[in-house]
């Protein structure tokens, strides 16, 4: 399985926190992160349900898979960290985080805080091949904290831990992704990929993914349309195009809608 893990940087960037620095009740809703103390003392609260928070120092690492609510703060004084925010799918498409059921995961990681300073270094000054460095420093940095949270990625657990309904899903997963820019991908197309009626399609991916595969498809493009608007050189209404929306006016309120934020105030953003 753990060769068919794939993570996408988005950001990295190493933050200096003033006295008294808080983050509230943040949800992060396009993509994966974590936190990596490099100096001082935070503390951090992953949802409002508990009531006791994860502290953290330096050379910690809190992972806070997307649309997980978390309050983070500092507790001393000259306290630095670095946001990592990437993407990690398993055969191209499945979310991990979703399949193996990873709640926000605190480690101690000190051996690889060197590796997170690169990260934010590599975002920064953004050298040819960046993209690829930072994929693979978060590919071996992620692969080492779900093992040493003891999340098993081993093949004999798939029906446990991905589920055979996911495994089933994988064509139509693969041919959504390949189809995103078409506009009018119908829910029968997916269907005819498995040989299955549209009823059970739509019966599988809400077992999945609690959501219709038309949902699916609308999140899948926003995800995408979020990548391109960090990474790409191209204007909102092309990158609007290639992730298959071709009426500006509903490209923004869907992405307002699942990001709440405008698509240019997403590609302003530096994120925490």
């Amino acid at each position: 399985m753990v060769r068919k893990i794939k993570c996408a940087p988005i950001s990295a960037i190493e933050w200096y926190c003033p006295p008294g620095w808080r983050l509230e009740n943040r949800i992060n809703n396009s993509d994966d992160m974590w936190f990596a103390v490099t100096k001082g003392k935070f503390a951090c609260l992953p949802d409002k349900s508990k009531k006791t928070p994860q502290f953290l120092q330096t050379g910690d690492l809190y992972l806070i898979p997307k649309r997980v609510p978390h309050t983070i703060w500092s507790t001393t004084n000259n306290c630095n960290f670095v946001s990592v925010h990437f993407t990690a799918h398993y055969l191209g498409s499945l979310p991990l985080f979703h399949m193996i059921s990873v709640p926000p995961v605190y480690i101690n990681l000190d051996s690889y805080s060197k590796q997170n300073r690169t990260l934010s270094h590599e975002f920064a000054i953004k050298t040819p091949g960046y993209l690829f460095k930072m994929g693979a420093i978060i590919s071996t940095l992620l692969i080492n904290i779900l093992r040493i949270a003891k999340l098993s990625f081993d093949s004999g657990e798939n029906e446990t831990k991905i589920g055979k309904n996911l495994v089933r899903l994988e064509p139509a997963l693969s041919y959504i992704e390949k189809n995103l820019d078409k506009s009018g991908l119908k829910i029968a197309e997916i269907a005819d990929r498995l040989f299955i009626s549209e009823v059970y399609l739509r019966k599988l991916f809400k077992i999945s993914f609690q959501l219709s595969p038309g949902s699916y498809v609308t999140h899948r493009r926003i995800e995408k349309a979020c990548a391109l608007l960090r990474h790409s050189t191209n204007n909102i209404r092309i990158i609007a195009q290639l992730c298959g929306f071709y009426d500006a006016p509903f490209f923004h309120r869907t992405f307002r809608k699942y990001t709440g934020l405008t698509p240019k105030q997403y590609m302003r953003l530096d994120e925490v």
